[in-house]
């Protein structure tokens, strides 16, 4: 009777483990499930035609930019832009824009200029100055950024969304 109890016991035991994994992975399943059947609206990634000048030259380039989920109460956007001349020189830059959970631009850190309409739709225009470059931004809807310019030193560009 007692070698009967402890086998109970122990089958007991590893069924109750083996219920929560499978109920464990059955929740990550329908949550991975849910997330792509209704993806998120601020999740998308662009190219970008650039033109400008670098070191008074005219220069050509692409960029691209990358949604980064940081926390439930931001949207962040990574760009990447490289430019160069016909003389050979060449520029890369990074940076990246930051917006609430509702989809506006952070306040705190960008300037709004004014609304614009580009290509039929509304635009909000943002600006943000760090060390020296002046970014600005020209936002659609759910944080769709049509175009950008940026000013640093010598480099004045313009990317234009594909």
């Amino acid at each position: 009777m007692f070698l009967d109890d402890g086998l109970s016991s122990k089958g007991v035991a590893i069924l109750f483990v083996i219920m929560i994994v499978i109920g464990a992975v059955m929740m990550y399943a329908m949550v991975n499930l849910m997330q792509s059947a209704n993806p998120s609206p601020y999740d998308h990634s662009h190219e970008y035609d650039v033109v400008g000048t670098l070191d008074g030259e005219p220069c050509t380039g692409a960029g691209s930019s990358k949604y980064v989920p940081e926390n439930a109460n931001c949207h962040l956007y990574r760009f990447d832009m490289e430019v160069s001349t016909a003389g050979g020189a060449s520029e890369k830059l990074d940076f990246g824009m930051l917006f609430n959970k509702d989809g506006t631009a952070n306040e705190s850190m960008y300037t709004f200029l004014r609304s614009e309409t580009y290509e039929g739709q509304e635009l909000d225009v943002w600006k943000y100055v760090e060390s020296g470059s002046t970014y600005t931004f020209h936002v659609g809807e759910y944080c769709h950024i049509m175009r950008m310019d940026v000013e640093s030193g010598d480099c004045v560009l313009t990317a234009t969304v594909r």
